[in-house]
Formats: C-alpha cells, sequence, structure tokens
C-alpha cells in the first residue's frame, strides 16, 4: 500500500504529503512533530515533497 501511495505521490503534483508510520509515535508525539513542520516548513519547501517522520 504505501509503494503505491508514495509512487502515485511522486508521479503528480501535490502541496507536500507527511508519511508516518502509525505505530512509531504516540498521538502527543504526533502531534507535536507536526506542529513543528508546521511552524518551520515553507510552503515552497512542501511542495511535491514527501516528510518522513
Amino acid at each position: 500500500m504505501m509503494l503505491t501511495f508514495l509512487s502515485m505521490a511522486m508521479n503528480f503534483k501535490h502541496k507536500g504529503i507527511v508519511y508516518i508510520h502509525q505505530q512509531k509515535y504516540g498521538i502527543g508525539d504526533l502531534i507535536r512533530k507536526l506542529k513543528l513542520l508546521w511552524e518551520i516548513a515553507e510552503l515552497e519547501d512542501m511542495l511535491n515533497h514527501i516528510e518522513f517522520l
């Protein structure tokens, strides 16, 4: 499933994708990491970018 989704993301324009393994982080850690990304990433940095957390 991940491979299909990521290969699609590589072939189409998008605003940015954050991929997070569901069992790697608790919800609090996940929210903190997403908030940090929101605060430091510029729109131009995320265009057609896949961020792995």
